[in-house]
């Protein structure tokens, strides 16, 4: 044998590589590289006999998740996709737009092919939506209620001027434009499609950050004077958001949920944050919390407003609904939010609200059908 040395040193580096992963779960070597998946780890299974062929296929899952070394060489991979191939390390899941715009993939209820008029309605689907939501608006009629249904757009609805070249509208309606040429023809049901207001305000401000999936501050700003200046054609006792009432301050930003999810927050940051405040200085206390969830995966918030004259507010919708909560309860007598896509009776009896609310994003329209 030629070469002794270098074929032992080079087992020996390859036995070493073997035991790295093994050696990382042990220690903890690589701690420092945070995992950024948008799930929840599992937990190392307990082995029970005679479950042994369960414990297997769990046991699988987990280190699938968990092997050593993982987060790290992810991260590695990605900054090699991305800042070397111009690709995106999770095509399905983050898509790489123009001027350092990212945006949400299909793995989301298919959301490309959705803006792209790729994804039509079910055959039925959607006239058995629209029917579920006038049954749903003449029950509230019965408790006094008014049915308000707002829809925020995908970033790719307002900003389809960043998108890469192949994922461009080819034209085709997409399935908020259909829902929405059919339910205006539906008496009673009142629907807010804020793509229009988005688009006229983005000349001023930037509404959604570059590297999330939601409307930043500014964004949820004008979606409220949207809705606000609805509510008030429908109740003239309700005010309009005088836009002079709030203080814009650009800063720099943060790395938002996309590129988390790619494992670059800390390299890829967005360029804007504005923080929006109110001139007059006024705040409202903090929001307590129903001691009752009534089916909700999260806490129920309710603030109590300034003006008890005014009518009361029940907001039912999804993450998006976050950034509202900093403005509108100053216009009610009082606010209750909900994180949730359905409304519960017993809440519904509970609250006896005046307005109620339905907030669900574009890209999850098909979850009005669960109202």
């Amino acid at each position: 044998m030629r070469h002794p040395f270098t074929y032992k040193l080079t087992a020996l580096l390859f036995a070493l590589l073997l035991l790295l992963p093994t050696a990382d779960c042990m220690l903890g070597l690589s701690v420092s590289f945070e995992n950024t998946e948008n799930r929840q780890r599992l937990r190392r299974p307990v082995f029970e006999f005679p479950h042994v062929m369960r414990y297997k296929r769990d046991f699988e899952a987990y280190y699938k998740q968990t092997f050593g070394w993982r987060d790290a060489l992810f991260q590695v991979y990605s900054r090699w996709k991305l800042f070397v191939l111009g690709q995106s390390p999770l095509p399905e899941k983050v898509v790489i737009g123009r001027q350092g715009w990212f945006f949400l993939g299909n793995s989301e209820n298919r959301v490309m092919d959705q803006h792209r008029g790729l994804l039509p309605w079910p055959a039925d689907s959607l006239t058995n939506l629209l029917t579920h939501l006038h049954h749903r608006q003449a029950e509230l009629a019965r408790y006094h209620s008014q049915l308000i249904v707002v829809v925020p757009p995908d970033a790719q609805s307002v900003y389809s001027e960043y998108l890469p070249e192949q994922l461009v509208n080819p034209h085709r309606p997409s399935r908020l434009d259909v829902l929405h040429r059919h339910i205006s023809r539906l008496s009673g049901i009142h629907f807010i499609d804020l793509r229009d207001t988005l688009q006229a305000a983005k000349r001023r401000y930037q509404l959604y950050y570059q590297t999330d999936t939601h409307w930043n501050n500014v964004g949820s700003l004008v979606s409220c004077a949207a809705l606000m200046k609805h509510l008030h054609r429908l109740n003239a006792r309700l005010p309009v958001v005088d836009s002079s009432a709030y203080t814009i301050t650009p800063s720099p930003g943060f790395g938002g949920d996309l590129v988390r999810m790619i494992g670059l927050q800390q390299r890829i940051k967005d360029p804007l944050y504005y923080n929006v405040q109110r001139t007059d200085g006024r705040s409202l206390p903090p929001p307590d919390t129903l001691s009752q969830r009534y089916g909700s995966p999260y806490p129920i918030l309710r603030f109590t407003g300034t003006d008890c004259s005014q009518p009361r507010l029940l907001f039912v919708g999804d993450s998006f609904s976050l950034f509202v909560m900093q403005y509108l309860p100053h216009y009610f007598s009082e606010s209750i939010f909900v994180r949730d896509c359905r409304l519960d009776a017993r809440l519904l009896n509970a609250v006896k609200p005046d307005i109620v609310v339905f907030e669900v994003v574009e890209r999850n329209i098909n979850l009005l059908s669960q109202l």
